[in-house]
């Protein structure tokens, strides 16, 4: 029944995502080869972040070049990042904020919760430079520290904030995994606006 509203979700979702994205991932033909569609760009990366397949096997699947398919996955996250990013993850409203502290309260019983944040590795393949060893964490292996995500073959440690929906409303990606959750969130942009944008909240709405 899930994997059933699941899908209906993403087949509804699914075309208001591509018109937002289109205009970002659409190539022009040249006068010696037709361009890849944008649909099909936008699909070659779905198969490969939804079903975590490898170059070849996306490019077995679409009839295009590896090259091309590495060209399309770089795109559309890019056109991402860049546009829709800001739209779907940004700290809460006064109003949001508030109806997400009382949501928390209920929850928890605990007054004054804004988010939890937390961090997380993501592995991936110990980079080819001379510095890579700075990726290799406690855990005996490559990545990067997310509070946030990012990804590919080593770790990756990624420090994320997220409200009461457990929607993702902060990110911070991109430090080597031999790097602790304190000092990712020391030097975040997020540790750097926390307390003004804390002060916009009632004092009864703050543990």
């Amino acid at each position: 029944m899930i994997h059933s509203k699941s899908r209906i979700v993403f087949w509804v979702v699914l075309p208001l995502f591509y018109a937002n994205i289109a205009p970002h991932i659409t190539l022009q033909d040249t006068r010696y080869r037709l361009a890849t569609a944008s649909r099909v760009r936008l699909l070659v990366f779905l198969y490969h972040v939804c079903l975590g397949c490898n170059y070849r096997a996306v490019s077995n699947q679409f009839g295009l070049g590896r090259s091309t398919v590495g060209g399309c996955i770089r795109d559309v996250v890019s056109a991402i990042l860049r546009c829709m990013y800001k739209a779907f993850i940004c700290l809460p409203s006064v109003e949001e904020g508030q109806q997400s502290a009382i949501a928390w309260e209920r929850q928890t019983r605990i007054p004054g919760i804004m988010g939890a944040i937390d961090g997380t590795h993501i592995s991936v393949i110990r980079p080819a430079s001379c510095d890579g060893d700075v990726y290799f964490n406690r855990k005996a292996s490559y990545s990067i520290n997310v509070q946030g995500f990012n990804c590919w073959y080593s770790f990756i440690d990624c420090l994320a904030l997220v409200d009461n929906k457990k929607r993702f409303i902060d990110l911070e990606v991109g430090w080597p995994g031999s790097v602790g959750d304190g000092r990712v969130f020391q030097n975040s942009h997020l540790n750097s606006i926390l307390t003004t944008w804390l002060s916009q909240f009632p004092s009864r709405f703050l543990a």
